[in-house]
């Protein structure tokens, strides 16, 4: 596929401080994030009437389908671990002991402090495109010599026949370069995630977070534990929500990691009208709290941004095809675009 350069003509962004330019949060640095999403993204089908009322409903036929195979591969796991050694895995998880309870991203306080860029942090999907897991890092090092604040890395199988060895190839490549760069390079496992097990496993092989934590998947019960296991090690896990009953009830549990449209999609043929269900529930968060949604193309990072995101996860397909110096351009195209300077 031939990669295409955007060309950003002249964006109208609204000024900081007004009511359309709300990034809730900066927040205390913390662990750096995770950050992913399912590449074939499932979605919860709405009409512009329907809204919180029907996404309350549960997940649609193609995602029950999902994560039904998936909880399937997550059970056939720990059936081959055991339940001994699962708890001698609980039990002696690492534990990162100097992190906040909550942990908020490190990537977005270094990118509001230290670059003072005013935009949200990018963190740009890459996945393998050949046989092997160094076809991952070097996407890795591109990327984030390209500008990219951090990567998430698909691990499911329906996007890689290996994940954890794809991980394990990123977060070396992530350490490579950043003596280089001068900066962190969080690496995060994006994946459906349904057991702590899994966060166990991507810490054991360097990862800072995950996305893929969703609450219409796992319920507000099983979401927050699993989000309460994340922060104990010190890894950063946004938790999916997609209406308001869902996002008081994560806010009531602790949660300090939101996002919207990742890994579960609203379909609806109002133009804007994600970004708007995402923007309203932003606006509920807590001082404190940080926001992550995705984008396709500089309009709908742009679009996340006025919605009050404050990290954007931007596809593989966006960068699909494109050498170095082109993804430069795409990540700078849409710094520029999204930094709210005039």
């Amino acid at each position: 596929m031939k990669c295409l350069v955007p060309r950003v003509g002249p964006l109208t962004l609204p000024s900081r401080g007004s009511a359309a330019h709300r990034p809730h949060t900066n927040g205390p640095g913390g662990p750096w994030p995770g950050a992913s999403y399912p590449s074939r993204r499932s979605s919860v089908r709405l009409r512009a009437s329907e809204e919180e009322d029907e996404a309350s409903k549960g997940p649609s036929t193609e995602l029950a389908r999902v994560i039904q195979r998936k909880s399937k591969e997550v059970q056939d796991l720990l059936e081959e671990l055991g339940m001994e050694k699962l708890d001698e895995e609980l039990a002696n998880l690492p534990v990162d002991e100097s992190a906040a309870p909550f942990p908020l991203s490190m990537t977005v306080s270094n990118v509001i402090e230290l670059e003072q860029r005013g935009g949200p942090a990018l963190i740009v999907e890459v996945r393998r495109t050949g046989p092997t897991p160094e076809d991952v890092a070097t996407a890795v090092r591109d990327m984030a010599t390209a500008g990219a604040d951090a990567v998430a890395v698909p691990t499911d199988l329906e996007d890689t026949p290996d994940g954890l060895a794809d991980l394990e190839a990123a977060c070396v490549a992530a350490r490579e370069v950043e003596p280089r760069l001068g900066r962190k390079v969080p690496v995060l496992m994006k994946d459906w995630i349904l057991h702590p097990y899994q966060l166990i496993q991507a810490k054991k092989v360097g990862a800072g977070g995950g996305i893929g934590l969703v609450t219409q998947v796992s319920g507000a019960r099983g979401t927050a534990v699993v989000s309460a296991f994340a922060a104990r090690m010190g890894m950063d896990c946004p938790v999916e929500v997609v209406n308001l009953q869902e996002t008081e009830a994560m806010i009531e549990a602790g949660v300090a990691l939101f996002a919207f449209s990742t890994s579960i999609g609203l379909s609806v043929s109002l133009p804007g009208f994600k970004e708007q269900v995402a923007s309203s529930l932003i606006g509920k968060l807590p001082h404190g709290c940080l926001s992550l949604m995705s984008a396709r193309d500089v309009q709908e990072a742009v679009a996340a941004r006025e919605a009050g995101a404050d990290m954007v996860l931007l596809r593989w397909e966006l960068f699909e095809g494109c050498d170095l110096a082109a993804s430069r351009e795409i990540i700078s195209a849409i710094k520029m675009a999204t930094s709210g300077d005039d």
